[in-house]
C-alpha cells in the first residue's frame, strides 16, 4: 500500500480531475497491489473475442488485495457511479464456497 497526492493519483485521466481538484486537502490516494482476481463482462450471444469491451453492458470485477481483502465491483453501461463492496479474503471465501448472498451471487435473470 502506499500513499500518494490525490491530485497527483488522477494525472492524465481527464475525467477525474475536477474531482480530484474538488477534494479537501486532506484528502489522500491510496494505491493498493491487486494480487488478482477476475473481471466478467456482460455481452450480446455471440460477440466476437474481439468486440467484448466495446460491446458490454456491465463488467463485475472481484480483485483480491494485498491486504488481504476482497473488493468486488460492478459498473453498468452507461452509470454514472459503481456498486462495490469487500470483505476479508477469508469471509469471501467462505461465503462462495456455501452459496451467500452478495454483490456477484445474484441470480443471472437479474441482469438487464
Amino acid at each position: 500500500m502506499r500513499r500518494v497526492n490525490i491530485q497527483a493519483a488522477f494525472v492524465g485521466e481527464p475525467s477525474y480531475a475536477s474531482e480530484a481538484s474538488a477534494t479537501e486537502a486532506s484528502d489522500d490516494a491510496v494505491a493498493l497491489v491487486v494480487r488478482g482476481g477476475e473481471l466478467t463482462l456482460v455481452v450480446p450471444p455471440a460477440t466476437p473475442d474481439a468486440g467484448v469491451l466495446a460491446s458490454a453492458s456491465v463488467l463485475r470485477g472481484t480483485l483480491y488485495l494485498e491486504n488481504e481483502q476482497v473488493l468486488t465491483f460492478e459498473i453498468h453501461d452507461g452509470a454514472l457511479g459503481a456498486f462495490f463492496e469487500h470483505e476479508a479474503a477469508a469471509l469471501h471465501a467462505r461465503r462462495q464456497e456455501h452459496g451467500g448472498v452478495g454483490l456477484f451471487t445474484l441470480p443471472a435473470s437479474s441482469l438487464p
